[in-house]
C-alpha cells in the first residue's frame, strides 16, 4: 500500500494489514542472505597447532568435520600419540575476518554448541540437502555477530524514502527466507 513516517512499510495479505518496519525487513533478508552464502575464508597456519581438546570435544569435531571446514577451520589428525590412546587434533587453518580473530577457544565453542544441540549439525540430512533454505549451519556467535553488523550496516535505513517497487521487493524478499519475523 505504502509507505508512514519513513520507516514503515504499509501492506496488506488479504484481509490481513501489516505495517513491516523498512530497515528491520531489509537486515533479516540480508543476514540469512550472508548466512547462506557467505563462505568464510580461513588462514592457513605456517605449521599446525596443536588443540588440547577433551575426548568429547574430538569426538564431536570429528562426527561434525564439515561443519567445522565450513566455519573455516582445518584440522591435522595425530593418531594415538599419547598412553591414552586417543585422536589429537592440530589446527592447520582457522578462521579469517578482516578484525575478527579465531583460534582453538572457538574449535571449543563451536563443539558446545554441536553437543549441546545435536538438531542443529544435521548438513547431512537428505532435507536439508533437497532445500538448503530450512538448514542454517551452526555458526559461532563472533561469526553471527559480523553477519549482523554488516547486514544492519548495509540495510535501508529509518528516514529514507521509499519508491514503490522497492518496497514491493522488501516485502517479496521476506517471503524468500527461512525466518521473516
Amino acid at each position: 500500500l505504502g509507505q508512514f513516517n519513513l520507516g514503515f512499510i504499509v501492506t496488506r495479505v488479504r484481509d490481513d494489514l501489516f505495517i513491516m518496519d523498512q530497515h528491520a525487513c531489509d537486515e533479516i533478508y540480508r543476514f540469512e542472505t550472508l548466512h547462506r552464502t557467505t563462505k568464510i575464508h580461513e588462514q592457513k597456519l605456517i605449521r599446525p597447532l596443536p588443540i588440547d581438546l577433551s575426548a568429547s570435544e574430538v569426538q564431536v569435531v570429528m562426527d561434525n568435520m564439515d561443519v567445522f571446514e565450513k566455519n573455516g577451520f582445518r584440522f591435522q589428525v595425530n593418531e594415538n600419540t599419547d598412553e591414552t590412546n586417543t585422536l589429537k587434533l592440530s589446527l592447520v587453518a582457522i578462521p579469517h575476518s578482516f578484525k575478527v580473530e579465531f583460534g582453538a577457544d572457538d574449535v571449543r565453542e563451536l563443539a558446545s554448541i554441536l553437543r549441546d544441540n545435536p538438531a542443529v549439525a544435521q548438513v547431512k540430512s537428505k532435507t536439508c540437502l533437497r532445500n538448503p533454505k530450512q538448514y542454517f549451519m551452526p555458526l559461532l556467535p563472533k561469526t553471527r555477530a559480523m553477519f549482523a553488523s554488516r547486514a544492519c550496516r548495509g540495510a535501508i535505513m529509518i528516514g529514507t524514502a521509499l519508491e514503490y517497487r522497492t518496497m514491493v521487493k522488501e516485502i517479496r524478499n521476506l517471503a524468500t527466507i527461512d525466518r521473516p519475523w
